[in-house]
């Protein structure tokens, strides 16, 4: 009796205007949700168009037990769910649905039905999907947002599981255990602009839908890039990525669209680089971070690139600190991070700030290039001097005629007999071979 007349008074208590129906964290079963001797609990929840369910203990839902045809937006996350039904809805005016955070092991054909085909949101995250086939999202061609995250879907998505999925817009597949996206799979996406593929182990880019624009790849196996062809690109983010090696500028050649990329905390990054050299590249940029990698140090073919960029951020990197990076100094877009920017190398000038290490006042390289200058036709003259004197020293020591040949001696014995007594001769040739 108490618990009945607590509920009632918390949906006193949270519905708004009728329309707004917060019972989240009640302590509800499906059970006493719907159970209600007096219809008031019911008129409440059929006059909502917002309903709250979070934080309860529904093991399953079906929206045959009360009348929500008026219902917008329904949130199931944080149940028991194991499954959910869309079966007696008759106006199909449910726009967004979460049912995150719960033990949903599949999604059958009651689930996602033609009930709701107006769906625009659906938040799936943080469940045990172990499956996504070609019918499961039959009938979702008005979504703009998917979340499957957080599920051990590994490799068991169909490659036409996308195919009606015309009209979204933010895919979000992090952490789904899978190392290989089916060919073709994102292709049909034409409406897509946000892809979220981190935490996976895949080794090599699927191929893109042509109109993406935020792309994160994050956490993935990846060592290099290679040539990326979504020219609507805008931000690329590639952060703690264990395995990737080099970041090519010139594999984004085509992404003339690019503003914001970003390769934090990469600990085999060690080469960030243009090569071959390319005039115009990335016009669009304005951040870039490589933050905390093992990049000692950035060839000067950087340079255009850099200076355009007004947000560049290397810092926490292992800076060798000589005269070929002295050139980065001029970079006024780096100076932002500057207190972290720290020399490794050489050992006489660890743990100090790259800009003040390398200040042209203090660290002129003018005078290196000079001795530099000065020094290389003296160690050429030695050398040749050098050459010289090992060949009349050894001219000396064999002769005129250089090195003797070669001399072979050869032995024969004969043995002769006579009639008074037996002699052997001796007979040595000696024979010079020409």
């Amino acid at each position: 009796m108490w618990v009945n007349i607590i509920f009632v008074l918390t949906v006193a208590h949270f519905a708004v205007a009728t329309s707004k129906l917060d019972l989240s964290w009640s302590g509800l079963t499906k059970e006493k949700f719907f159970r209600n001797s007096n219809g008031s609990v019911s008129s409440q929840v059929e006059k909502a168009t917002e309903l709250n369910l979070r934080g309860n203990f529904f093991d399953s839902f079906s929206d045959c037990s009360a009348y929500l045809d008026k219902l917008e937006i329904l949130d199931l996350s944080q149940n028991n769910l194991q499954r959910f039904f869309f079966k007696c809805s008759t106006k199909n005016n449910l726009a967004k649905l979460n049912v995150s955070h719960n033990q949903l092991p599949f999604l059958n054909d009651t689930a996602l039905t033609t009930q709701i085909s107006n769906l625009q949101v659906l938040d799936l995250s943080y469940n045990v999907l172990q499956h996504i086939t070609h019918w499961t999202f039959e009938h979702m061609k008005a979504l703009h947002v998917l979340k499957l995250n957080e599920n051990p879907l590994n490799n068991n998505i169909d490659e036409d599981a996308f195919k009606n999925l015309v009209s979204l817009i933010d895919l979000d597949l992090n952490n789904i255990s899978c190392s290989n996206f089916p060919a073709g799979l994102f292709t049909p996406l034409v409406s897509l602009r946000h892809l979220t593929l981190s935490s996976n182990p895949i080794e090599h880019l699927p191929e893109l839908p042509a109109g993406i624009q935020v792309l994160d790849i994050s956490r993935t196996n990846i060592i290099s890039l290679g040539q990326i062809a979504a020219s609507h690109l805008r931000i690329l983010r590639m952060n703690e990525m264990p395995k990737f090696e080099c970041l090519n500028l010139t594999d984004l050649v085509n992404l003339r669209n690019l503003t914001v990329l970003s390769a934090d905390n990469c600990p085999k990054l060690t080469s960030l680089a243009v090569q071959p050299p390319t005039e115009d590249l990335l016009p669009e940029l304005h951040r870039l971070s490589v933050r905390n990698c093992s990049i000692d140090r950035v060839e000067r073919e950087l340079r255009p690139v850099m200076l355009r960029v007004s947000n560049l951020d290397l810092q926490l990197n292992p800076w060798q600190c000589n005269c070929k990076t002295q050139w980065i100094v001029s970079i006024n877009s780096m100076r932002k991070y500057s207190d972290e920017l720290r020399c490794n190398s050489p050992i006489k000038m660890r743990g100090r700030r790259l800009f003040e290490a390398l200040d042209i006042d203090q660290y002129d390289c003018n005078d290196y290039k000079r001795l530099l200058t000065l020094w290389i036709p003296f160690g050429l003259l030695s050398l040749a001097s050098m050459s010289a004197a090992m060949y009349f020293s050894t001219r000396a020591a064999f002769g005129p005629r250089g090195f003797r040949r070669g001399v072979t001696v050869s032995y024969s014995n004969m043995l002769t007999r006579s009639n008074d007594d037996d002699k052997i001769l001796e007979h040595s040739d000696i024979t010079d071979y020409p």
